[in-house]
């Protein structure tokens, strides 16, 4: 209900009327108790069954369909017409000629010195303009006077199509109990009103109040097209002009005018369209299946039962073959119980099958036991090592096997000393050992010789040192440990210049020599200092010699 009661002054000059997604003129209200303004009133509205100049003289739309003709009596020239109208607007003696496609139900006048109307039919009897039927459209341009008499008030009802369209009389707006139904008092005389929907605007309507109560009813939808998208697809994403509609179908009301509707679902090719609406249209498009965009991805990982994760879900077990795959880079991780897990990125292509092989890898040192109970000698002699309390690592080793081993798993089987183990290991790696390298060799005889000597077995220090020797006399490892028997006399009668003779063989002068020879840790200094190589398996005891 109005609060108060609304006038609305002269009107003179008018800013552009736009129809069809444009600004919409706004009225000015002032409270005055009169005013004048320019106004084109409706005065009759026809079908003329018997003239049959829409017939005679037809002009037809795109579809070949012949449009009606609508005589309108306006005798000020400069009028203008907006609507369905097709080809241009003939002015005759009495008027104004304009052609209107079937089914067309308003047309807007537009005149340089009066305020502009849109006339509903339906408001005159006519529902809509039928194919090769005339009609008469009688117009009247006067100064109407906006006297209003604040003593005497009558009833102004609105009925609105949508219920939710905005209503505003006399410049301002009125609320509604969101049903579509407005009721006012108002005083008599002259009142405009306006109803916005979305972005159109039905602007400077006339109604006169009086004594006999006014009711209006307004259908706001045959200025809009009807639209609905049916896609097949089931949760695609519909989008009209970039914006999001809806999901799986939409229907709705759009204003007229050119429309891209774009169709997508994530694994699937976009479908887009572009549309034209007229006003009062009802379109349906239809958007077939859309096309999957999907690839798929066999995983066949040894040993069999391995889990397989896609992307952080779990799928299955391996072997498996997993379809209707989005394109493009995924993250595939395989895991098994006693192997070492092993993550994958992979991409997948638009219509390909890929195939993702392999074996998981035990954990470093479970496979070098493995390897070891082979008769690996690398392997030996590392587990050896590993039982003097250092965690050895064969490089020669781990290069030659490097696709069955991680070196992220460079655990310990035991990391304690165990000298009864670190014997074992290291003679047998010796005596029955295969595919060992010489310096695994080397490692393994100079191991035992200072490892028996830590236990006071010179003799058995002397022979490993011995063999040690006579395998490859100008390594500096296997020379020392033979020299400082000798030089010491452990296990072997003693003998400084023999000693020296060794040392200087491997090129340390005999200063240098006694020196290293009478301190051992200075000698494993200068050993690892100066000799070692990489590659080579080394790690220095940090056992006491018993001297």
């Amino acid at each position: 209900m109005l609060k108060r009661e609304l006038e609305i002054v002269d009107l003179d000059k008018v800013l552009d009327y736009c129809f069809m997604k444009k600004i919409v003129l706004l009225l000015v209200v002032l409270n005055v108790c009169s005013s004048f303004a320019q106004d084109i009133e409706v005065k009759k509205f026809e079908s003329l069954e018997k003239d049959q100049t829409a017939a005679l003289s037809p002009r037809k739309d795109i579809n070949g369909v012949t449009c009606g003709l609508v005589k309108v009596a306006l005798k000020e020239p400069g009028a203008e017409f907006e609507g369905r109208i097709l080809g241009d607007v003939n002015k005759h003696e009495d008027g104004y000629w304009v052609y209107l496609a079937k089914g067309t139900k308003f047309l807007t006048v537009r005149h340089p010195d009066y305020l502009p109307m849109t006339i509903l039919f339906s408001n005159y009897g006519v529902n809509k303009i039928e194919s090769g039927c005339t009609y008469r459209l009688i117009l009247k341009a006067e100064k109407l006077e906006r006297k209003l008499d604040p003593k005497k008030k009558g009833v102004l009802a609105f009925q609105l199509n949508p219920y939710d369209a905005e209503l505003s009389v006399n410049g301002e707006t009125i609320s509604s109990n969101g049903d579509g139904v407005y009721s006012m008092t108002l005083p008599y005389g002259i009142h405009y009103y306006s109803i916005c929907y979305k972005d159109f605007t039905l602007s400077n309507q006339i109604v006169r109040i009086d004594k006999q109560p006014k009711s209006i009813n307004i259908d706001l939808t045959v200025f809009f097209a009807h639209l609905t998208i049916d896609c097949k697809t089931s949760d695609a994403a519909i989008y009209v002009n970039d914006e999001l509609y809806g999901i799986g179908n939409w229907s709705g009301l759009l204003t007229p005018g050119e429309y891209v509707i774009m169709v997508s679902k994530e694994g699937y090719h976009t479908q887009s369209r572009t549309i034209v609406l007229q006003e009062n249209d009802e379109q349906i498009v239809s958007i077939e299946n859309l096309k999957a965009t999907a690839g798929s991805m066999v995983v066949n990982y040894a040993p069999k039962g391995a889990i397989v994760y896609l992307d952080g879900t779990e799928i299955g077990l391996t072997p498996i073959r997993i379809e209707k795959l989005n394109p493009g880079l995924h993250q595939l991780r395989i895991e098994k119980e006693e192997c070492v897990t092993e993550d994958r990125s992979v991409y997948i292509l638009e219509n390909k099958e890929t195939i993702v092989e392999g074996e998981l890898k035990m954990p470093f040192w479970d496979f070098v036991m493995t390897q070891a109970e082979k008769k690996n000698g690398c392997a030996m002699v590392m587990i050896g090592y590993n039982y003097t309390g250092e965690s050895y690592i064969c490089e020669d080793f781990v290069s030659k096997n490097r696709d069955k081993v991680n070196a992220n798993y460079y655990g310990k089987i035991q990391n304690v000393k165990n000298y009864e183990k670190v014997v074992g290991w290291l003679v047998n790696s010796i005596v029955e050992g295969k595919q060992i390298c010489s310096s695994c060799k080397i490692e393994a005889m100079s191991s035992l010789s200072e490892c028996y000597a830590s236990k006071g077995a010179y003799k058995e220090s002397f022979k490993w040192a011995e063999k040690c020797y006579e395998f490859e006399p100008n390594n500096w490892v296997c020379s020392f440990f033979f020299a400082w028997h000798y030089y010491h006399g452990r296990g072997v009668v003693k003998n400084v210049q023999k000693a020296i003779d060794i040392m200087e063989k491997c090129g340390i002068k005999k200063e240098d020599a006694i020196d290293r020879l009478e301190n051992i840790s200075r000698g494993w200094n200068i050993w690892e200092g100066n000799y070692a190589k990489k590659g080579d398996c080394n790690s220095p005891w940090n056992w006491k010699w018993n001297e």
